[in-house]
């Protein structure tokens, strides 16, 4: 038996990688498949593999992002995701070794810190990763929602204009929200945008008359009874059709029988009142399911923490990798 090599992943082993994937997250192929090869910047050698026999047991994949700063200026990061080893080959120290080799490769690549999610926070920590606590708003469906005049809301789906429409309203609601993602079209089109449609997402959006263009919109999950926000965004001047977006999702959510809600999105005015809109009494809830790694020797994340502080930070949960 050959011993185990750690390399980066060549062409024609994607197929393999999403074997494993489909294995290890319990997912669908046809939505492990779209996530992957539906972000832009993708190449094979991005993904880090382990080799047994043969055989790839294990991946860490990685994909560069641009957020923003507080400044609004450019910052650019990694993700890091699809951290899988075959539970076969589980506990012989695959991942803290492809972790190890893809935080020197983003060095090398001149990345500055990289971020990854999970719900398993303690396999992270001793390989240099810390967590950033996040919050949301949670509590039970609102039960006087606003009406929704004089806003016309309704389902949207990309048409002829694709994801433009969508794309206008996020560039000008995140131009200087700090750690927003920069999306560009193709990256639109190809990953944030089908994101929002995936597991039964719906997109509403509010005009400010019939057959006028989108002013503002909003991505809202049903599930198990919990409606889940997780990304809204608003022309300048048009922020009041936030709260008539959440009314019209609250009305939605009492329909499907749902009695919780779940917003995860900015803590400032105007998402604030879209929030109430939503929720009664909503509450703050922290999560520890961010992680950061400083990439650079001289990289300080005390600068990503103080981001992520100040009113209106956010990183959109579509952005992760």
């Amino acid at each position: 038996m050959s011993p185990v090599t750690y390399r980066p992943m060549r062409a024609g082993e994607e197929e393999e990688a999403l074997d494993l994937w489909e294995r290890c997250y319990e997912v669908s192929r046809r939505y492990v498949s779209s996530r992957y090869r539906g972000e832009p910047a993708r190449r094979p050698e991005w993904t880090l593999v382990a080799v047994d026999d043969g055989r790839i047991v294990s991946t860490v994949h990685r994909v560069p992002r641009t957020v923003r700063r507080p400044s609004g200026e450019a910052w650019h990061i990694a993700i890091v995701g699809y951290v899988a080893t075959d539970p076969a080959s589980r506990r012989r120290g695959h991942s803290g070794a492809l972790l190890r080799l893809t935080a020197e490769a983003l060095e090398r690549e001149g990345c500055a810190w990289a971020m990854l999610f999970t719900h398993i926070p303690g396999h992270y920590a001793p390989h240099g990763w810390r967590t950033l606590p996040s919050r949301h708003r949670e509590g039970a469906i609102a039960g006087r929602a606003p009406a929704s005049a004089p806003w016309v809301i309704d389902r949207w789906l990309p048409g002829s204009e694709g994801w433009a429409p969508l794309a206008r309203i996020y560039s000008a609601y995140n131009t200087r929200r700090p750690l927003s993602t920069v999306r560009e079209a193709a990256y639109w089109s190809g990953y944030a945008g089908p994101q929002l449609l995936e597991r039964d997402g719906v997109i509403l959006v509010a005009r400010a008359g019939a057959g006028a263009p989108p002013a503002a919109y909003a991505r809202a999950q049903y599930r198990d009874g919990v409606v889940a926000v997780t990304e809204c965004g608003a022309l300048a001047g048009s922020e009041a059709a936030l709260p008539a977006l959440m009314g019209a999702i609250a009305r939605e959510a009492r329909a499907r029988r749902c009695r919780d809600g779940r917003a995860n999105l900015p803590c400032d005015g105007p998402a604030d009142a879209a929030v109430h809109a939503l929720l009664d009494a909503p509450r703050t809830a922290r999560r520890e399911t961010v992680m950061l790694r400083a990439v650079a020797p001289s990289f300080d994340l005390s600068a990503v923490e103080a981001a992520s502080a100040l009113p209106g930070a956010i990183f959109w949960s579509a952005d992760d990798a």
